[in-house]
């Protein structure tokens, strides 16, 4: 009787499939779904959840990515910007004397990813070593524009002393911390 269960079950859900397509139970008890064009995917019911990448719905993907700017670069940029401005050379070393001298770590998303009707907020770490430097909460909603087309900063943070290693560490978490990605961010 215990043997005729599984086959009445994978006849039901059979009913439930498309007809090109086949229902098979895994060695494991997953039941796959075969489609007539080769690819395959889980069966998902309440205690079968299907984690494949391909799996996850667009809405809640989402794409970070970090990097660096070093002080010559931010100190060009200043520099060019007040030139425009027709500052005083005085007015532009006093300006260049306020920049981090270690330089500015950006957390960057795509412009487009951004929902500003369902914001996601993150905890974004900066470290160097063991030695925490940075850490703050904050939504998807307070990105700004970058120079960049289509890239917005979730966040910027300036680092006040240049690091003597190659690399401080980058890390995003969920609020809630189930998820996190860790970045190595070398430094020019």
């Amino acid at each position: 009787m215990l043997k005729l269960l599984p086959i009445a079950v994978l006849c039901a859900l059979a009913v439930c499939a498309s007809a090109s397509d086949q229902l098979v139970k895994l060695s494991n008890g997953s039941i796959v779904v075969l489609h007539d064009d080769g690819h395959w995917e889980y069966y998902q019911t309440k205690e079968i959840k299907d984690i494949r990448p391909a799996a996850i719905p667009e809405s809640v993907k989402t794409t970070i990515s970090v990097t660096y700017e070093g002080y010559d670069k931010l100190a060009k940029n200043l520099r060019l910007a007040m030139e425009a401005d027709l500052a005083t050379e005085e007015e532009i070393n006093d300006s260049l004397r306020t920049l981090p001298k270690g330089g500015m770590v950006h957390f960057c998303i795509p412009t487009e990813q951004i929902d500003k009707n369902n914001p996601h907020d993150y905890v974004y770490i900066l470290s160097y070593g063991k030695t925490q430097l940075y850490r703050s909460v904050m939504s998807q909603s307070k990105a700004v524009d970058s120079d960049e087309k289509d890239i917005s900063y979730l966040l910027s943070v300036p680092v006040y002393k240049k690091p003597k290693s190659g690399h401080l560490t980058a890390r995003i978490e969920t609020v809630d911390g189930k998820q996190d990605v860790e970045f190595d961010v070398p430094i020019n």
